[in-house]
């Protein structure tokens, strides 16, 4: 895709809301904020499928992180968290003052290939993860012209069949989503097939914190596990004392 095809890409700023994020890394960034608030680190995307990015996607992707900056908590929002009952005051409060920071984010395309690495206090960039993986995944659907349709009747049909299963599941997409849109439209058709009194199965919530909070589902994650957590052992110690170990 060339640059006068990419203008031609509906583009609207892709996350719209703070809370469109993962439960776990709120969770998460509540334990950083009280146990490493000066811990600093770096970390980088590794695309493990080697995924041809098509030319101008770092370039737009550079610019949906800027937007980012303009998000803002609103009370809403603050207070959905507040009512969630498993997080510190002083914590809600701290969120709702520190913003993104896009100069956390290093974004550059050599090619196909494209690098992302990010940068800073933990306590601030460990929410970055979510939405760029979000906003990667969305941007490559758009730019090579994969955006699904008929996503409601399909999600529809998939929902039926699970509760009809007797299968109890939870949404944990946003990271690996077609796109915004096409995840609410998902969630809004299989919550039409949750567990009642006559069906063990069906949805049961959705990691996603604002589609959770927009369709009145319950919040599910994992609290504040992650796969970076084997790695603060090392993220903590000098490299002298790593060798000797």
């Amino acid at each position: 895709m060339n640059l006068n095809t990419l203008r031609s890409v509906d583009m609207r700023q892709i996350i719209t809301s703070r809370l469109d994020t993962d439960l776990y890394k709120l969770t998460m960034g509540q334990f950083i904020w009280s146990f490493y608030p000066l811990l600093r680190v770096r970390y980088a995307l590794i695309d493990r499928g080697n995924t041809q990015f098509p030319e101008g996607f770092a370039q737009e992707l550079r610019r949906q992180v800027d937007l980012m900056s303009r998000l803002r908590l609103s009370g809403e929002e603050s207070s959905y968290l507040s009512k969630l009952g498993i997080f510190n005051a002083d914590y809600l409060s701290w969120f709702e003052a520190n913003n993104y920071k896009p100069s956390q984010v290093k974004i550059s395309q050599y090619g196909s290939c494209l690098t992302v690495i990010i940068e800073g206090p933990w306590v601030e960039t460990v929410y970055w993860e979510v939405p760029l993986m979000s906003l990667i995944s969305e941007l490559y659907y758009k730019m090579t012209g994969q955006v699904p349709e008929l996503v409601y009747p399909r999600a529809s049909e998939m929902a039926q069949n699970l509760q009809q299963a007797g299968v109890i599941w939870t949404d944990f997409g946003s990271r690996r989503r077609a796109g915004f849109e096409v995840q609410g439209q998902a969630l809004m058709a299989a919550s039409a097939y949750m567990p009642t009194a006559n069906t063990a199965g069906g949805l049961v919530g959705t990691s996603n914190v604002h589609w959770a909070r927009v369709l009145g589902l319950e919040s599910k994650g994992t609290m504040h596990m992650s796969s970076s957590w084997p790695l603060l052992p090392f993220m903590m110690t000098r490299p002298s004392e790593v060798d000797r170990s």
